[in-house]
C-alpha cells in the first residue's frame, strides 16, 4: 500500500509539473512576442526619427544656406551703397552694369534696395 501511495504522489507530482512547466513555458512565450514587438516598434519609431532628423538637417541646411545668401546679399548691398555714392561705377567692380551718371546711380540703387528688402 506504502507503495500505491508513492506511485501516486510520483505521479501527481509529474502532472503538476508538467502543467506548471507548460505555464512557464506560455510565460516565456508571451514576454518574448511582447518583446519582439516592442523592439520592432522601437526600430519603426527610430527609422522614422531617423529620417525625420535627415530631413530636419537638410532643411536646417537649406536654412543655413539661406540665411549665408541673405547675408551675403546685405553685404553686397552695403558695397552697392558705396559704390553708388561714387558718380561713376567701373564695369571691373560690377560686370552686370555699365558706368552709370548720377541719375542712374539713384535709379539701380532704389532697385537694388528694393530687391534686396524682399530678400528679407
Amino acid at each position: 500500500m506504502a507503495g500505491d501511495v508513492v506511485k501516486c504522489a510520483v505521479r501527481r507530482f509529474a502532472h503538476c509539473w508538467d502543467k506548471f512547466m507548460e505555464r512557464v513555458r506560455s510565460r516565456r512565450e508571451a514576454r518574448r512576442a511582447a518583446r519582439d514587438e516592442a523592439e520592432a516598434k522601437d526600430a519603426a519609431a527610430k527609422t522614422a526619427a531617423a529620417k525625420t532628423e535627415t530631413a530636419t538637417a537638410e532643411e536646417e541646411k537649406h536654412e543655413s544656406l539661406a540665411r549665408n545668401a541673405v547675408s551675403a546679399s546685405t553685404v553686397a548691398f552695403d558695397e552697392g551703397q558705396r559704390r553708388y555714392g561714387a558718380s561713376v561705377v567701373r564695369a571691373a567692380e560690377d560686370p552686370s552694369t555699365e558706368p552709370l551718371s548720377s541719375e542712374s546711380n539713384a535709379l539701380a540703387y532704389k532697385e537694388d534696395a528694393r530687391v534686396f528688402s524682399s530678400l528679407r
